[in-house]
């Protein structure tokens, strides 16, 4: 029997999205308009980039500029990585300035549009181009190379920064925790205070309780008797009383037996 052997190729990943070379008068003319108009992708983006697009008369699709700011964003957030990173640290002015720019060339443009926001791990950006597969391909950006030439340790000065970020966090979860613990034992062990004065109030009244009924007792018991010695008089006077009578009873028989 003759054997095939079926070999498998592996699919080649496809983009959704068209990709576009962008001139630096077209990223200059982005930059500006992201400074003139603060209110970012507001009030949605298809509007935010299609003004654009109209506003300096670029045809371009409007999820392809989205991409594009999203890619400069990208870029910006790595370059603000590294510039917080202890490598930056030991340069001197002039180089870090031109290593920034070499990363990022509109470093410090990004920085006045978006250096007030929260510069969000480059972890977020890289799963937004993830989900909406697009790609940023432009030869004459020397920064696109720059960044994936640096990319690793970049990334990891970026992981760094979450890892600190986590920690932190964390450690401001553990304390709130503490405290919230701390709070319920207190409160437990105020319950439980609260439950024994209601114990022992009620012991007392328990106690109390007791107390009048034993006296009570007590003075029924002392009734009875006094009763019992009341009817024992009682009988014992009848009882004298008979006798009394018996016996002039029998002084009278005998008086008349003499005088018959």
């Amino acid at each position: 029997m003759e054997q095939y052997n079926v070999i498998q190729t592996k699919a080649k990943r496809v983009r959704s999205n068209p990709t576009r070379k962008w001139l630096f008068e077209e990223e200059k003319a982005l930059i500006e308009f992201l400074t003139q108009n603060r209110d970012f992708e507001k009030p949605t983006s298809q509007l935010y980039y299609r003004r654009f697009s109209n506003e300096s008369n670029i045809a371009v699709d409007w999820k392809l500029t989205r991409s594009k700011v999203r890619y400069m964003r990208t870029t910006y957030n790595k370059a603000k990585a590294w510039e917080g990173s202890t490598g930056a640290g030991s340069m001197e002015g002039e180089t870090m300035k031109a290593t920034l720019l070499k990363m990022c060339t509109f470093f410090y443009e990004m920085e006045e549009i978006f250096g007030s926001r929260v510069v969000e791990s480059a972890v977020i950006n890289e799963s937004l181009e993830n989900n909406e597969n697009y790609s940023e391909v432009d030869l004459n950006e020397s920064a696109s190379s720059a960044a994936v030439c640096e990319g690793e340790g970049i990334d990891k000065t970026i992981r760094k920064g979450i890892y600190s970020r986590t920690a932190a966090s964390d450690i401001l979860q553990f304390q709130s925790e503490m405290i919230q613990l701390k709070k319920q034992k207190m409160e437990q062990e105020l319950s439980f205070k609260e439950k024994e004065l209601e114990l022992r109030e009620r012991e007392l009244r328990i106690k109390e309780k007791e107390v009048e009924l034993r006296e009570k007792q007590e003075l029924l018991l002392k009734d009875k008797e006094m009763e019992m010695k009341l009817k024992e008089l009682e009988s014992n006077e009848k009882i004298k009383i008979m006798e009394i009578q018996m016996k002039e009873r029998l002084a009278m028989e005998e008086l008349k037996h003499k005088y018959k």
